[in-house]
């Protein structure tokens, strides 16, 4: 620290670090910040490029001891901006500019540190494994279970024309999308031994349920995006109120119809409930 702070330049009461040779490039490479003292003091304060923070200097007056730490913390902290804050504020304390307006060059240089700092290159996202391209929903003509399968559903649902088809039959589980025309329902009926679920993508629907065939005290009305739980043993019935098409799928725990099932008409599927 003598090698650099020996010699003193005494400029309105502030010292700053002097190059051995006098080559001012020499204040850079030299990793010391000036730091302004005042109250008549004669003892230079140099802040060294280190991650230790030095205690207050003799002589520094109390006052400018929150911009002593500042400086360090800056020095310390920020080392991508360290060689422009020097810069900085070499320029400002030789040209005696006023002191307040080095927290704000401070300000600056930190940051300008943060946007440099957020320009650093990023990895590069691994490359990802390109899927197999899925079925179209136009050619869901067969039952795929009980194999391990994916598809739109909600593409699915709308695109199919059938009344009702079984697009996938597992041991546990199967999947049913059906379209009902106005005026055309899910006839009244029960299933004792498992529970069932649907989901309306489009249209209107009633919606009746009961504990007994004669007794449906459970009445509500659906739409689009709205789903239906039907606990097992409880007798049910959906109505198309709406003008449009009512388009659902449906999800029974387990299978309800045999694998493979097309009913392509409303007619088609009487007397298979």
């Amino acid at each position: 620290m003598a090698k650099h702070c020996s010699k003193k330049a005494e400029i309105a009461g502030v010292y700053t670090p002097a190059p051995d040779n006098g080559d001012k490039t020499a204040f850079l490479s030299s990793g010391m910040l000036p730091v302004p003292v005042f109250m008549g003091t004669n003892i230079p304060v140099c802040c060294p490029s280190s991650t230790t923070s030095p205690a207050r200097p003799p002589g520094l007056h109390k006052k400018f001891q929150p911009m002593f730490e500042v400086l360090n913390i800056l020095s310390n902290l920020m080392l991508s901006s360290k060689r422009v804050l020097c810069f900085i504020l070499k320029k400002t304390v030789m040209k005696k500019v006023p002191f307040i307006r080095i927290p704000l060059l401070a300000a600056a240089s930190l940051l300008l540190a943060l946007i440099v700092s957020g320009c650093e290159p990023r990895p590069e996202p691994a490359n990802e494994v390109e899927a197999e391209p899925v079925r179209m929903v136009e050619a869901l003509d067969e039952d795929m279970g009980p194999n391990p399968w994916v598809l739109d559903i909600e593409a699915a649902t709308l695109a199919n024309p059938h009344y009702r088809i079984a697009v996938w039959t597992g041991p546990y589980m199967q999947m049913v999308l059906m379209t009902l025309q106005p005026g055309e329902s899910i006839d009244l009926e029960v299933h004792e031994d498992h529970d069932q679920f649907i989901r309306i993508e489009q249209g209107q629907a009633r919606v009746l349920m009961g504990q007994t065939a004669d007794e449906l005290d459970f009445d509500a009305h659906v739409e689009g995006d709205w789903a239906i739980m039907i606990p097992a043993g409880y007798w049910h019935e959906i109505r198309n109120t709406g003008v449009n098409e009512l388009k659902l799928y449906t999800l029974y725990a387990p299978s309800e119809h045999p694998a493979g099932t097309l009913h392509e008409t409303y007619e088609d599927a009487a007397g298979h409930y």
